[in-house]
């Protein structure tokens, strides 16, 4: 599917995965190729990338949800989550909190990330000039029984990353199409690049960018420039091959039903209280009349499941009517 400039240079910029290769922006270079529109819901028609809504640390049980509030400008009552923490976000008494409870309330408010299909082709610019005629064969052949594996371990493209936390992501063979989650700021960047570039998707026109991340939290700063000369050149030299370019978009899926499901009112209600999901299975009494009404000295208080949500609840996390929209600044959102 061709991407459809007009409406991605036009798009409103306003942990499940599912076994999908994930790959993690963390500080320094990347040099990332977009992969072409494949999806096949209405909504994401010749657009590489998808929209997720989500608010993260929600209730007792710290689940991440979706978001109804599908534009900034949308009523803040049309999410009990939005709902709930913006009051607090701009009550009188949020700046009479501690810097870490400021911090944890500002994650739960409305994220905005867009996530999208890319390849890795960083080693172009760290290590090689060109893409080696076997590149994805660890994630096509995961028996690697035609490779060979001295040549694989000498490889710049077998680079498999090590983060701070210690977890490990795949390189960019073994990773091949992998799953990147960007905030705003640089969706803008990259739009901006459409009106020079044109189709960067098109494996005949593909031009691979380069984003630059440093910093954390509120003091994080990402650049997009354009890749080297002799990596574009790399990069569409490989593309020319039909049977990569043919294996990229079977290992392609459709983000749409993984990262935008639209939650209901209700689900997001017991996330906030932690009742169970499946809540029509439980007794009637699940949600107990005594709710809102937590009583320091009960024991009985004490040994209930939903202590923690029903003393927020009596102690006065009230819900104004007329609070402000707003969207969560935090760029550096854990996965």
């Amino acid at each position: 599917m061709a991407l459809d400039l007009k409406k991605a240079k036009g798009f409103d910029v306003g942990e499940d995965f599912s076994g999908l290769n994930y790959y993690p922006l963390d500080n320094g270079d990347h040099l990332l190729y977009i992969c072409e529109p494949q999806d096949e819901h209405v909504e994401m028609e010749g657009l590489p990338w998808v929209k997720e809504l989500s608010h993260w640390g929600i209730g007792p049980n710290n689940e991440k949800t979706g978001c109804l509030r599908r534009e900034a400008k949308d009523p803040v009552e049309s999410c009990p989550v939005c709902k709930k923490y913006l009051a607090i976000k701009w009550s009188n008494d949020f700046k009479q909190l501690s810097d870490k409870d400021q911090k944890e309330i500002n994650m739960k408010l409305r994220n905005v990330k867009f996530t999208m299909q890319v390849i890795d082709f960083t080693p172009l610019f760290e290590k090689t000039k060109e893409v080696p005629s076997c590149f994805g064969m660890l994630a096509i052949n995961p028996d690697h029984d035609d490779l060979d594996p001295d040549e694989c371990a000498m490889c710049p493209f077998n680079n498999t990353r090590t983060l701070k936390n210690d977890k490990k992501y795949k390189g960019s063979c073994a990773g091949f199409v992998q799953v990147v989650r960007v905030p705003t700021t640089v969706l803008e960047l990259i739009s901006s690049k459409l009106d020079v570039y044109g189709d960067i998707t098109n494996p005949k026109t593909a031009f691979p960018l380069l984003i630059r991340k440093k910093g954390k939290g509120l003091g994080t700063r990402y650049i997009v420039e354009n890749s080297p000369e002799h990596a574009v050149d790399a990069v569409r030299d490989a593309l020319k091959d039909n049977d990569l370019v043919e294996d990229i978009k079977g290992k392609m899926v459709n983000l749409y039903p993984v990262f935008c499901q639209v939650p209901e009112y209700d689900e997001l209600q017991r996330a906030l209280t932690g009742i169970s999901r499946n809540i029509e299975d439980e007794p009637s009494d699940a949600v107990k009349s005594c709710y809102g009404q937590y009583d320091r000295g009960s024991q009985d208080c004490a040994r209930c499941e939903l202590v923690s949500s029903c003393m927020d609840d009596t102690e006065g996390n009230t819900i104004a009517d007329d609070v402000n929209a707003g969207d969560v600044a935090e760029e550096d959102i854990p996965f």
